[in-house]
């Protein structure tokens, strides 16, 4: 939450939020893959925020592993914050039309891009749901589905199938998570789910 905003006596700009103590979602991935149960709550709640987020007309765009804050709530030890707006998109709210960023100005991680980023510098509300798909992949496996150095992710983001989570997993992964994981990592937009709120349900 934000509490106030505003500029110092030197004209430096500001946002007062709340503090949240917590660990990042990229100190777990990092140690362990997560359990299955765990990865379906953490992955769940970060869709519940892109869905407010998109049907307010803002993007993500820098979505990965650090922006995701982990914190506890009575006896819940995985509730999440979604940090780091700073890169975030404003498209008109219910706006369902790719937008395309200024030519040259790609920003952020490569293991967390999606093709269409990569490929056109277009992103729509279906580009944050192809990095919540790479999330989701590392949160079972311990690892993103492409590795190597950054141009060759980029290369494999936009050519190559990822394995199913199953085939990396060293723990069973149900067949319609597996299902789920492979759809928000289409890569084309229009065979992703429709939308965050589909991803939760």
């Amino acid at each position: 939450r934000v509490f106030e905003t505003g500029r110092t006596d030197e004209g430096v700009p500001y946002i007062c939020t709340e503090y949240l103590p917590g660990r990042l979602l990229s100190d777990d991935i990092v140690d362990l893959a997560l359990p299955v149960t765990q990865v379906c709550h953490i992955g769940a709640q970060i869709a519940r925020v892109l869905a407010s987020a998109h049907k307010r007309g803002i993007i993500h765009r820098g979505l990965n592993p650090d922006a995701i804050l982990l914190y506890t709530e009575r006896d819940d030890h995985h509730r999440v914050k979604l940090l780091d707006f700073g890169l975030a998109h404003l498209t008109a709210p219910g706006n369902d039309e790719p937008q395309l960023t200024q030519i040259g100005q790609r920003l952020g991680n490569p293991e967390y891009m999606a093709p269409e980023y990569i490929e056109t510098y277009t992103l729509d509300a279906k580009t944050d749901l192809y990095v919540l798909g790479v999330m989701v992949f590392e949160m079972l496996c311990g690892q993103p589905p492409f590795v190597g150095r950054p141009m060759n992710i980029l290369s494999q983001h936009c050519d190559k199938e990822p394995w199913a989570p199953s085939d990396l997993a060293e723990q069973d992964v149900p067949e319609w998570l597996d299902q789920l994981v492979l759809a928000l990592l289409a890569k084309q937009p229009k065979d992703r789910p429709k939308d965050a709120r589909q991803v939760v349900r």
